[in-house]
């Protein structure tokens, strides 16, 4: 890739660090509403919500990542995505953020990869560091791949 290429991508708050993602995989920002539990599903499947005329699983990529539970707060929102990759099966999706996703413009040499020092969590490919600020990049498809296991053995088929 040429290093002038412009990449656009959006800076995702999460409990205790960002998320850096192609802008093009986020559809919507909604604002936090209680999640309809999801019977025998893993803890990071919050459960679903209404979007659009249907209902879209909800997920916590912080349990996910960590097992910590996920702060609600006033600026909590939810990141609707579009599926990636092998999951096209898989239906929209959103996600706990922490607050309004930030848009940012970046060139591929102001992305500098941190991959000394610390163990990744499942579910993320890479640390980058934006400026000063270390964001994760998460597996997209390995996350939608788990999503999509998790809920065909839960009792509700979204």
């Amino acid at each position: 890739m040429n290093d002038n290429t412009l990449l656009r991508t959006l800076l995702i708050p999460v409990k205790g660090t960002q998320l850096l993602v192609p802008s093009a995989t986020v559809l919507e920002v909604l604002p936090f509403s209680q999640p309809r539990p999801v019977a025998d599903s893993p803890d990071w499947i919050l459960g679903t919500t209404g979007w659009r005329s249907g209902a879209i699983p909800v997920i916590c990529l912080e349990t996910l990542f960590t097992g910590t539970e996920p702060d609600l707060g006033s600026r909590t929102r939810l990141a609707v995505f579009n599926p990636v990759g092998e999951a096209r099966a898989l239906p929209q999706y959103a996600v706990l953020v922490q607050a309004v996703p930030r848009l940012v413009a970046l060139e591929q040499h102001m992305i500098q990869s941190v991959e000394h020092g610390s163990e990744l969590p499942d579910g993320v490919i890479s640390k980058a560091v934006l400026a000063s600020q270390v964001a994760f990049i998460p597996d997209l498809e390995h996350i939608e791949a788990q999503l999509m296991d998790a809920m065909a053995l839960a009792d509700e088929v979204v």
